[in-house]
């Protein structure tokens, strides 16, 4: 398998329905054009954004057959057959590969019960027994009460070359990290799920991103991989600014599935309804939906906050202890507060009371609080290499 086939820019689509909750076929192959259009690099059907649970059998297979069919052989299409047992995953597994699908996603199973992590495993020994299509593992805990241990994704991998990669919408980034540099130099494709977790993921080395805001905004998220994939920092750093920005869209309405949906409305032509008992946007919410797209109307407008502060710094930084040296940008007085979303990329992770590479490389970024005053005030930050919080100090620039 050539690896680049599914990476890069991946959204999970919305399935348009109509009044019925029957999958509208027009709007569902606009939406596909313009994720091909606009150059995004394939498409994720029937996923958690897709309401895949909530269509009925039928017209989930079929929001499944007309992607595919609008795609073509020469669009990667990956497609969710999530569901509550292996046997039922199975099934329709084969009725992907009889629609010519060949990317299954696949959860643990999920609603009855809450399956193991040796359960999971299994389940995938069984769908490998029996199916021939490629599968993605998809880690996505808030739903199927399951959180995969990077220990139990290599376990998966490692059952078949099949198995050819994984969607993290865990949220915990040590965990993936730790699945980066397990995994580099292989063919074994990993895909960032959460957004806020996009830029420092592809800066240590991910494939891509799962986007859903991605055919809305598409400019800003691929800026986002392509300089985050090059490895720099200071311009993944500068678009990721307005990338957080735009996904404050997410929680403007009761579900993130209806304020895409919404969003999804002003670019192709589609009804923003969700299925039930999913509540209606309000008009209130599609108000503040409309102002934040008034705000980036094209997309493609320079971010704003474009320019550095005045204190960006490339010197060394005194860890508890270690010094660090940072290959690009670090905000060393952001978010000097309890509870800061300040976020830490290392790479690679030093062992604890072990020597640190001369090669690390280090980046910080802030996606809430903007406080830089050049103070010497010290930064509170999850350091993911050790699990728990440590201070981070400016160093004495003289400190060899």
């Amino acid at each position: 398998m050539a690896k680049d086939r599914y990476v890069g820019v991946v959204p999970p689509i919305v399935t348009p329905v109509d009044e019925f909750e029957r999958v509208d076929e027009a709007a569902l192959r606009g939406i596909v054009r313009r994720c091909k259009d606009v150059g995004l690099h394939g498409v994720f059907v029937a996923g958690s954004n897709g309401e895949c649970m909530a269509l009925t059998q039928a017209e989930r297979n079929r929001a499944i057959r007309i992607v595919l069919d609008e795609a073509g052989p020469d669009y990667p299409v990956m497609s969710g057959v999530m569901d509550s047992s292996t046997q039922r995953v199975i099934d329709n597994i084969k009725a992907l590969e009889d629609m010519g699908g060949d990317v299954a996603v696949v959860t643990p199973v999920f609603y009855a019960r809450h399956a193991t992590q040796d359960e999971t495993v299994r389940h995938f020994e069984e769908i490998l027994r029996h199916t021939k299509v490629k599968l993605m593992i998809y880690n996505i805990p808030m739903f199927t009460g399951l959180n995969l241990t990077p220990e139990t994704i290599i376990r998966i991998a490692e059952l078949d070359s099949r198995v050819i990669g994984y969607k993290d919408t865990s949220g915990n980034f040590p965990g993936f990290q730790k699945l980066l540099r397990h995994f580099k130099d292989s063919d074994f494709i990993l895909h960032q799920g959460s957004t806020n977790l996009a830029a420092a993921s592809m800066l240590l080395g991910a494939d891509g991103f799962v986007p859903s805001l991605a055919p809305v905004f598409p400019k800003v998220h691929l800026k986002v991989y392509q300089f985050g994939k090059a490895g720099n920092i200071a311009e993944t750093m500068k678009w990721n600014e307005l990338l957080s920005d735009v996904c404050t869209l997410y929680p403007m309405a009761k579900s993130q599935t209806s304020s895409t949906k919404y969003a999804m409305s002003k670019v192709c032509p589609m009804s923003y309804r969700s299925i039930l008992p999913t509540e209606p946007i309000t008009q209130s919410e599609m108000a503040q939906i409309d102002a934040l797209m008034d705000k980036y109307r094209d997309a493609g407008t320079e971010p704003v906050s474009a320019a550095l502060p005045e204190h960006y710094i490339q010197h060394p930084i005194c860890l508890d202890g270690w010094i660090l040296y940072a290959a690009g940008c670090v905000y060393p007085d952001a978010g000097a507060v309890s509870g800061s979303s300040l976020t830490c990329a290392v790479d690679p992770l030093p062992e604890p009371g072990k020597e640190v590479p001369a090669d690390i490389r280090i980046s910080f970024y802030n996606q809430q609080h903007r406080h830089h005053d050049g103070g010497r005030v010290a930064t509170v930050l999850c350091f993911a290499a050790c699990g728990r919080f440590l201070h981070l100090h400016r160093c004495d620039p003289s400190v060899p």
